[in-house]
């Protein structure tokens, strides 16, 4: 299987993806490649939305040059068939969220969407020719014991330990051809911190 840990950044809750970034892992939880990636849009970035990642509209359309989110999966036969075949975990905090805006835009814009991954509690026994999903929140949320309050820093802080996250953030970004620098709420960073999660979920399951 290959493990696929993403996250994104939207224009509002129910609104188009203007940042990606996926870490493709393989089955030994080695890192395979690391893409971020900046998205056109038509619709408006949300105020709200704006203050939680602070990038609008025209830094969206400059860095992305003009590519849309289906110019990258459709267009990229690596990216569509991440999405489209069989073998994959996709993992994220609140997964679900992204892959629904995912899936959502590709239908809008072009009537081709992917089916639905199974939702799956552990990575161990999967058959390769499903297609899966692990959202480490409900992992860490009952492991945690913490319902409510819970977002991706503050799960970092509990479960990370001894580990200087920025400075190995830069290491793996920069390797990568990343901007590094970065933190919460910009989706490399986050899809980073969520390999971390992972590799600690990894830990307890295996």
């Amino acid at each position: 299987m290959k493990y696929v840990v993403l996250d994104t950044e939207t224009t509002d809750k129910v609104g188009d993806v203007i940042q990606m970034a996926l870490i493709v892992l393989d089955d030994n939880f080695r890192i395979e490649r690391f893409d971020s990636f900046y998205c056109n849009t038509d619709k408006l970035v949300s105020d709200g939305a704006y203050k939680v990642h602070n990038i609008s509209n025209e830094m969206a359309c400059e860095l992305s040059e003009g590519k849309y989110l289906e110019d990258y999966i459709l267009g990229n036969p690596y990216y569509k068939k991440l999405f489209f075949e069989p073998g994959v975990v996709f993992v994220g905090f609140n997964v679900g969220f992204d892959l629904r805006t995912i899936n959502r835009n590709l239908t809008e814009q072009t009537g081709l969407g992917f089916t639905t991954p199974l939702n799956c509690r552990s990575i161990l026994n999967l058959d390769e020719s499903k297609r899966y999903s692990l959202d480490l929140m409900q992992h860490y949320r009952k492991k945690l014991n913490m319902v409510k309050g819970l977002n991706l820093s503050k799960t970092v802080e509990l479960v990370v330990k001894d580990l200087d996250i920025d400075s190995f953030y830069k290491q793996v970004a920069n390797h990568y051809g990343l901007k590094a620098g970065h933190t919460f709420h910009d989706a490399a960073y986050d899809t980073y911190c969520t390999m971390l999660l992972l590799f600690e979920y990894g830990k307890d399951v295996c």
